[in-house]
């Protein structure tokens, strides 16, 4: 081949590699610009030792009523779930019969007062011993003890509320035969409501009545605010756990007996522990925790899986996955990725 023919083959591939290079150069993505973000230091608190417990709830008092004597059940008062007060007749007997038992027992005394009195007057004439006289006496007092009963159990026929509250269980309609001791009515104030939890023995030298605790209710999604009211002094022989009794106030009624409850309680000991704001933390779809570090220098943030270890006075108490001093992201990070670049939008505090 001619020598120009081989300058010219040469000039046309150094055209084309160069033209290849301005295409993959331009095809090149643009960096992403930094995101701006909040952060805030993890701080290491000072803070009083919790113990984790759970149990349930129940009412302060709760009471089982019944009749007293047996028969068929002739009204009911109450509707289950609803309000009672105290003395409020919950239901009533038939009682026809009791009432012709105690018109014969009035029947019976009267006569046994009128033989009484006209021995009295012989014994007082003396045509009458001592003996017979006490006999009528005594009969008197048969007399009047049959009536009492005959008018107790006519009394007996209805079923008074003991306590205020509401009624928890109805147990009866009207039409059933019943019997005497059954309970058939279950009411539960409406005060104070109770929550029991057991804890460990290697736990319960610090708690002590009086302790403020919070109780968080799942089912209601809310914390409530309670006090340990006693402490168990003897272990329970199977699980070796002590009964610990906590009160919460129930002004508005949301709290009901059986709920579950979860509490922690604050004790007298100091520990150290990690704290980050609570808009730190990151759930993904797998219910993961996580926070976003920020490295200042780096100017990048990295997803750190993390455990959360309960509430503190300054935010969530995190037991793994940060250090002190660390920078978390508590703004911004929505719009982040392990890995980005950001830009602290305000000083570190």
């Amino acid at each position: 081949m001619q020598p120009h023919l081989l300058l010219v083959a040469g000039l046309l591939v150094a055209f084309s590699l160069s033209g290849c290079g301005s295409k993959t150069e331009s095809a090149a993505p643009a960096p992403a610009p930094p995101v701006p973000v909040v952060a805030r230091p993890v701080q290491s608190l000072a803070q009083s030792r919790t113990v984790a417990v759970s149990g349930a709830l129940e009412a302060d008092k709760t009471v089982e009523v019944g009749f007293l004597i047996g028969g068929r059940v002739s009204q009911v008062s109450v509707e289950e779930g609803g309000r009672v007060r105290a003395g409020q007749v919950l239901a009533s007997l038939d009682v026809g019969s009791y009432r012709y038992a105690l018109g014969a027992a009035n029947a019976t005394l009267a006569r046994a007062q009128d033989e009484y009195g006209r021995l009295k007057l012989m014994f007082d004439r003396g045509s009458l011993t001592a003996s017979d006289l006490e006999a009528a006496a005594t009969a008197v007092a048969q007399a009047r003890a049959q009536q009492q009963q005959a008018a107790k159990n006519v009394r007996d026929g209805q079923v008074l509320a003991p306590i205020s509250g509401r009624l928890a269980r109805r147990g009866t309609d009207p039409g059933e035969i019943v019997g005497p001791g059954t309970p058939q009515f279950t009411i539960v104030s409406e005060g104070p409501i109770l929550m029991r939890a057991a804890v460990p023995e290697a736990e319960v030298s610090e708690l002590r009545p009086g302790l403020r605790t919070r109780v968080t209710v799942p089912a209601l999604d809310s914390t409530f605010t309670g006090t340990i009211e006693a402490v168990g002094t003897v272990a329970d022989p199977a699980s070796r756990t002590y009964a610990v009794k906590i009160t919460l106030p129930n002004p508005g009624g949301r709290l009901r007996p059986g709920m579950v409850a979860e509490a922690a309680i604050a004790t007298t000991q100091k520990v150290q522990v990690l704290s980050v704001p609570g808009e730190a933390i990151v759930r993904d779809a797998d219910q993961l925790t996580y926070v976003y570090v920020a490295d200042a220098q780096r100017r990048q943030a990295y997803r750190q899986r993390v455990q959360v270890g309960g509430v503190t006075d300054q935010g969530v108490q995190l037991t793994a996955g940060v250090r002190a001093g660390q920078l978390v992201v508590v703004g911004g990070q929505q719009r982040l990725r392990d890995g980005a670049s950001i830009h602290l939008t305000s000083p570190a505090q």
